[in-house]
């Protein structure tokens, strides 16, 4: 009799390389890479991963119980919002399998014969117009000899796109790192990175996000609507002063990026207060 399983397999990560000097990558636990050939102009990419379930598309769930043998639906799409361009895609695969036999690429199902592989690469022979999507693959096939050693095992891909708008690195992106000159120069989660503002993201942001003419102690919070009760609270508590207000969208959630100054006294009061609430922000200027 099978057993059944209850196997991860790890969401669908995404990231994009900016710029001409410098290249930024969002990844997850595993690995699926896509990169975009063309390297100017203006390209946007999205990515989303979808399941069929009842004869109709949703959103990927994870999680699943499966059995050994089952074929599992898992949809990466890709589709491109501006000019045309080109699409390769490497596959490698990681997990915590601990030397037993993992996925490769014979478990994978649904690839349309607009891929073909060369080397470590799929390529798209079929160029993307605007509006076009593609998918890298429809299902995954479980190995029929993945049975109980295989209980609670991670799996899963991570997509890699290269574009130029820094706004599809938020979107589509858990983790990022920019390198410059071959040498990563900053590295985290997508939210902390975009937050910390390092120069590295400044200058592909093409922005400055100079506080020196402001006054006191400058800081920065991001917030999702259910936390937006405490800017009031920092205002009235904390006699902070709002400089700048900004809304942000990270992988389709809603947030909202605000720019406080306070005086120097008032800081240690202040970090107790975000730390407490547990509010992601950051320290933009402070006075020493």
């Amino acid at each position: 009799m099978k057993r059944v399983l209850k196997v991860l397999l790890a969401g669908m990560f995404a990231a994009g390389s900016i710029a001409v000097c410098a290249v930024a990558y969002g990844k997850f636990s595993d690995s699926v890479t896509v990169t975009n050939h063309i390297s100017t102009g203006d390209i946007n990419i999205s990515l989303k991963e979808l399941e069929k379930k009842n004869g109709r598309e949703i959103v990927y769930q994870d999680n699943k119980t499966i059995l050994p043998g089952d074929k599992i639906s898992k949809i990466p799409r890709i589709t491109n919002q501006s000019e045309p361009c080109w699409i390769r895609v490497k596959i490698t695969y990681t997990d915590n399998l601990e030397n037993r036999k993992g996925l490769d690429d014979s478990n994978l199902t649904g690839m349309s014969k607009y891929w073909i592989k060369k080397g470590k690469y799929f390529y798209c022979t079929r160029k993307l117009e605007q509006g076009d999507s593609i998918d890298v693959f429809t299902g995954i096939s479980v190995p029929e000899e993945w049975e109980q050693p295989y209980q609670e095992k991670k799996l899963g891909i991570t997509i890699v796109v290269v574009t130029h708008q820094m706004e599809v690195v938020r979107q589509i992106c858990d983790t990022i790192s920019i390198l410059e000159n071959g040498k990563i120069s900053a590295s985290g989660n997508v939210k902390e990175i975009f937050l910390k503002k390092p120069q590295a993201l400044l200058g592909l942001l093409g922005k400055d996000y100079s506080y020196a003419e402001i006054p006191g102690i400058v800081f920065t919070l991001l917030l999702s609507r259910s936390e937006m009760n405490v800017i009031p609270e920092i205002c009235n508590r904390f006699d902070a002063k709002i400089i700048t207000t900004e809304n942000r969208e990270y992988k389709e959630e809603n947030y909202t990026e605000i720019t406080y100054s306070i005086l120097p006294e008032k800081y240690t009061d202040v970090k107790i207060f975000l730390d407490e609430h547990k509010i992601m922000w950051n320290l933009d200027k402070e006075v020493k």
